[in-house]
């Protein structure tokens, strides 16, 4: 039977609290009415009692319980999906108002992928924390030009970077793009290949190549670069996500690779890496910043945000001969 809103005010609003959820969450983590006891300080009967008073006032059973613990019922999964959004939502809350006492504060989460942790990431968190040296800011590696965006869905990050394979096909995420990346073929200074003015794609397929796994989006869109130049991929002696091998080897002047432009800008120094002259009739490739539609972030993102867009703006002219 539907609740209607006396009934919500009466059976449901009164009764229902959060610290009972809270309870009922954790016991669901960890599988285990005495693991969930122990980790919340609480003696078993106290939670007992918790998930009683849950059950009582939604008219439904949570749990499951049997000899290996507990498991939560059909009722608990669809209450516990709610519940994660609800107690996400009070955390910006509580984000919020430490911004509105003190704006230099708060904490950030972030998704990207390796090839902007190498220098565009950076920049900006650079950045930001000269402006806020208070604020917290978490990166872990995510891989948004996939388009699956579980990071966004279970909210464990604020906000995604990476970039825009293809158009959005996700309408519960909004997409802000921030530059053009350009692709280019790269060497070490110290590769033979180095100082050359005029190199033709097919000249270099038999030297050694780092390249993105085949079965990558990244992999996928390069490999279209080398087909319009009427070539197969080279043979590759080296296959990784990672930039910081790729870093590496390129430094050694004995491979050979492609480099999105953002890395190429913030590395080249540090790396002694120089862009070859070489086409590969690869489009540019947008770099967005990927937020969910219905989740409110906090004003510290904005901030981060306002940065990204200011390290972004001169990116997508980079010169030819970085």
């Amino acid at each position: 039977m539907p609740i209607s809103t006396l009934d919500w005010e009466i059976r449901l609003g009164r009764r229902l609290k959060l610290r009972d959820l809270h309870i009922l969450l954790t016991i669901v983590e960890w599988g285990s009415m005495a693991k969930g006891a122990t980790h919340l300080g609480m003696s078993q009967p106290a939670v007992s009692e918790a998930i009683e008073r849950l059950e009582d006032a939604l008219r439904v059973r949570l749990l499951d319980r049997s000899p290996r613990g507990v498991e939560p019922t059909i009722y608990a999964r669809a209450l516990l999906k709610r519940a994660h959004v609800a107690f996400d939502e009070l955390k910006q809350g509580i984000r919020d108002i430490e911004f509105l006492t003190d704006p230099t504060t708060g904490d950030i989460r972030i998704g990207c992928p390796e090839s902007l942790a190498a220098g565009f990431v950076p920049a900006v968190v650079d950045r930001l924390s000269r402006r806020f040296p208070r604020i917290s800011v978490h990166v872990a590696v995510a891989q948004p030009g996939e388009q699956e965006f579980r990071e966004l869905r279970e909210r464990s990050v604020d906000l995604l970077l990476g970039r825009l394979f293809k158009p959005l096909s996700d309408d519960t995420v909004e997409a802000e793009k921030l530059f053009q990346d350009a692709f280019f073929v790269v060497a070490g200074t110290r590769n033979r290949w180095a100082n050359r003015r005029k190199i033709a794609l097919a000249e270099l397929m038999d030297e050694p190549w780092i390249l993105f796994p085949e079965d990558s989006v990244s992999g996928s869109y390069i490999e279209q670069g080398f087909r319009a130049n009427g070539l197969a991929l080279p043979q590759q002696r080296v296959t990784s996500f990672s930039m910081q091998l790729r870093l590496h080897l390129l430094a050694s002047g004995h491979f050979l690779t492609v480099l999105h432009g953002s890395v190429l800008r913030f590395n080249a120094k540090r790396w002694s890496l120089k862009a070859l002259p070489i086409d590969l009739r690869i489009q540019p490739m947008p770099v967005a910043i990927f937020t969910s539609k219905y989740r409110t972030v906090s004003p510290v993102v904005n901030l981060f945000v306002e940065e990204a867009h200011k390290i972004a703006k001169p990116i997508s002219t980079v010169a030819k001969n970085t």
